[in-house]
């Protein structure tokens, strides 16, 4: 991949795994902001915290999509509080949606 990336928002689903990871990894190296959505927010801080390194610009949100189970209202309730929140001032959008293939 050669493309830039650069003023484009990319929201990676499944966002702790390995392919998620070197997928979010790729995408920040070539100026995208990455956001990495993961059902463990410890995995997603170690995430985050292994691209950020490299000048990447990365946050990302607890959340847990999984095929064939809703996600209860608590957690959708905390991804529109972060959403609404200073935190993610720098997610006005997103250009591109990476599913890890739990929801495929």
């Amino acid at each position: 991949m050669n493309a830039r990336f650069d003023g484009r928002v990319v929201l990676i689903t499944g966002g702790a795994g390995a392919l998620a990871g070197a997928t979010a990894q790729a995408f920040a190296e070539r100026g995208a902001t990455v956001v990495l959505a993961a059902r463990d927010p410890d995995h997603a801080a170690e995430a985050a915290a292994r691209i950020r390194p490299g000048g990447g610009k990365v946050d990302w949100i607890a959340a847990d999509v999984i095929a064939g189970r809703v996600s209860d209202p608590a957690e959708v309730a905390a991804t529109v509080l972060w959403l609404a929140s200073d935190e993610s001032s720098f997610v006005v959008g997103h250009d591109l949606v990476v599913d890890d293939g739990a929801t495929a």
